[in-house]
């Protein structure tokens, strides 16, 4: 290979690099790192089968080229259509505070997705919104005012504003675990369990994305449950003694 002129050395190294290219993309899809639907994959598509196509010019084949032409086209069109998209795509305030606190990782495109799938609601203070050993189907997000938690009959808790109300069981399709009434007026978001499951199913990376934020606002809604109980073990051991 010493012998070949430089300009054969180019080109072979462009084919290699584009060869790398198309396996780490797709190597770094199937691993979840970057998103099917996004700039980067389409981007690195591109960038693959340019340099593949360059690589041709040294030993041309016809079949070949036809493909990576194609592909460089395939790759404009989604580059274009996503910037589409995304450009046409538009929140307010209360939908942008719900993204960045519940789903950030979320492309726009798919954030606005999810949010066309439930209502925002207002409601006065006593609206019942789920009740212990019923299955209610529906995921709920505070937006605003407070809610208070009751389980078998006692006060277990008050959340407010940013808080998830039924993530431990609207993906199971499981009855609520307790009962959860307005104690204030209150603006919320929810949405059907159903539809959910439809759009997870259709998108994996909004699939992964409601996961984790179900798990992070059950994980943290225990920990302040133990923090309450040590505190209040604490005041009665005080005045125990």
């Amino acid at each position: 290979m010493t012998g070949l002129p430089l300009a054969q050395h180019v080109y072979d190294l462009a084919g290699f690099l584009g060869t790398l290219c198309y396996l780490g993309s797709y190597t770094a899809l199937q691993l979840g790192v970057i998103r099917g639907n996004g700039y980067i994959y389409a981007t690195l598509n591109l960038f693959a089968a340019s340099l593949v196509l360059l690589g041709l010019a040294a030993q041309f084949n016809l079949s070949v080229a036809l493909l990576q032409i194609c592909w460089i086209a395939v790759s404009v069109i989604g580059i274009l259509r996503i910037f589409m998209l995304t450009r046409a795509v538009r929140f307010n305030a209360e939908e942008k505070a719900l993204i960045a606190d519940k789903l950030p990782g979320l492309s726009k495109i798919a954030a606005r997705r999810f949010l066309d799938l439930g209502l925002w609601v207002d409601a006065p203070a006593g609206t019942r919104l789920m009740t212990e050993g019923e299955c209610h189907g529906v995921l709920i997000y505070l937006a605003s005012g407070s809610a208070d938690v009751h389980a078998s009959g006692a006060h277990v808790g008050t959340v407010g504003p940013g808080s998830f109300l039924g993530e431990m069981t609207v993906l199971q399709g499981e009855p609520a675990t307790a009962t959860v009434d307005l104690a204030q007026p209150s603006r919320y978001f929810r949405v059907e369990a159903g539809k959910l499951r439809d759009f997870g199913a259709r998108d994996a990376e909004f699939q992964l994305q409601l996961e984790n934020a179900l798990s992070r606002d059950t994980r943290m809604k225990l920990v302040a449950a133990n923090r309450r109980l040590w505190g209040q073990a604490q005041y009665e051991r005080g005045v125990g003694g």
